[in-house]
């Protein structure tokens, strides 16, 4: 399968590290960062994510850099602090169709990974999910008409909320696969709740989303079961979550290639 993956990308940086005492100058733990790992993120884990799962894998993304660090008490796994720089994407940067001449019906399907960060506008992410593709759609906008051409939209909690108003309303959505996930107790797909039953360590959900979005994709496009898929999609985000830091969940070789 060749998939194209749009979004806003960033670099996650985790910072491990000590804390044996407080600052005599403020309240504060005294941090001793001891060693750093550094990933791509967002729209760049989602790609990563599907191209371990043997996908071949293209990307669109911005070409600034955007950066969330995390300074992490290697013991416990315990996050102390998390500074997000760069956190908008500059206009020059942003997402144009016309400079973008890519051939969507070249591709198997079609996935936008929104982190509303400047990349998409809701009139591209529109016009995306128009084309005659099978296309998966992650956002943190409020949802509106606009995404009413995805095949599937996952949003979590918190999204839910922010379009609780439009979701909700007559006959909206209503041929759309909307699936809201729960974190740790599950997700729902058209009132039903699909719970995780795996007692399981979580040391750090950073990226599950993604790996969820992967599994959705990677799955549907093969059985074409979307309780399968949603199935497939929970196991691959419990494994990821009882790891540190971000982590891609298959172990194909193939790579990601950028699109400028």
């Amino acid at each position: 399968m060749k998939i194209l993956v749009i979004g806003d990308s960033c670099t996650d940086i985790f910072v491990y590290g000590t804390i044996e005492r407080i600052s005599p100058e403020a309240p504060v733990p005294v941090f001793l960062p001891s060693n750093t790992v550094e990933s791509i993120g967002m729209a760049g884990n989602v790609a990563n994510n599907i191209s371990s799962l043997g996908h071949d894998c293209d990307l669109i993304t911005n070409k600034s850099q955007i950066t969330k660090t995390r300074y992490v008490e290697s013991k416990s796994n315990q996050m102390i602090v998390r500074i997000d720089e760069n956190d908008t994407i500059p206009e020059n940067d942003n997402f144009n169709l016309f400079k973008n001449s890519i051939r969507i019906e070249d591709y198997d399907a079609l996935v936008i990974s929104d982190y509303d960060k400047g990349f998409l506008s809701s009139s591209n992410i529109e016009y995306l999910l128009s084309q005659n593709i099978p296309s998966f759609l992650q956002t943190n906008k409020k949802i509106d008409t606009w995404a009413e051409g995805a095949l599937f939209i996952k949003i979590n909690e918190l999204e839910y909320e922010k379009s609780k108003s439009y979701v909700d309303s007559p006959d909206s959505l209503k041929d759309t696969n909307l699936i809201v996930t729960l974190g740790g107790k599950g997700c729902v797909y058209r009132d039903k709740v699909y719970e995780i039953n795996d007692k399981i360590e979580i040391r750090d959900v950073s990226g599950a989303g993604d790996t969820f979005l992967a599994g959705l994709l990677s799955e549907y496009l093969t059985s074409k079961e979307v309780d399968k898929s949603i199935k497939y999609a929970q196991k691959l985000s419990t494994i990821v979550v009882q790891k540190k830091g971000i982590n891609i969940v298959g172990e194909a070789k193939s790579k990601v290639r950028k699109i400028k």
